[in-house]
């Protein structure tokens, strides 16, 4: 597997082709694709800055390869990529339990919660890591 920056309109044709439906992040500072050893995108990860923070905007693998590291490997990217521009904290939010053991397992906390959101009887979870 490669890692290799792109720009996010690139990139979102492979994510909605990936997960199947279409995803609208449109402002973001870095987007990276991960690349199989035929160099096709088979995921990716998108961020923003806001001051001191990089938020995670996206982060989408084609399946079988969040179980090898690969969602880890992205996430160490941005941080790399985000501290060298001065962030002090990555933000993300998890919609499931999965997503949140994802976060915490990579040294983010929660640090806020949304009863009803994104729809009624679920819960959003708000995390935050240290940079």
């Amino acid at each position: 597997m490669e890692l290799k920056e792109t720009t996010v309109t690139e990139l979102h044709a492979h994510l909605n082709r990936i997960l199947g439906r279409e995803i609208t992040t449109q402002d973001a500072d870095i987007a990276v694709a991960v690349l199989n050893d035929q160099k096709m995108p088979v995921g990716g990860i998108i961020a923003e800055f806001m001051g001191a923070e990089v938020h995670i905007k996206q982060l989408v693998l084609s399946e079988g390869l969040q179980a090898v590291g690969v969602d880890a490997a992205l996430l160490r990217e941005v941080f790399m990529r985000s501290g060298q521009r001065g962030a002090k904290v990555a933000t993300a939010y998890a919609d499931n339990e999965a997503v949140q053991a994802f976060y915490e397992s990579n040294g983010f906390t929660v640090f806020g919660e949304l009863a009803d959101v994104p729809v009624t009887g679920r819960t959003r979870v708000y995390l935050q890591r240290r940079l």
